[in-house]
């Protein structure tokens, strides 16, 4: 027999919140003004990484229409 229901499967979405709380909390904690990022953000790099990830995305979504060669 099974065991009754406590909560939908829509209840799993939930472990999101305390995730989401503990990261906000640390962000907080880390990112203080006078730290920020300042000369450590790569925006260079952020926006190459970005593209060839998109580059890889697509190119495998369209291997099959194209084939690899």
């Amino acid at each position: 027999m099974c065991s009754p229901r406590l909560a939908g499967w829509h209840s799993i979405f939930f472990i999101n919140v305390p995730i989401g709380v503990v990261i906000v909390a640390l962000a907080v904690h880390l990112f203080t003004p006078d730290r920020g990022l300042g000369a450590g953000a790569d925006l260079l790099g952020a926006f190459l990484v970005t593209s060839g990830l998109m580059l890889l995305v697509y190119t495998i979504n369209k291997a099959d229409e194209r084939g690899w060669g």
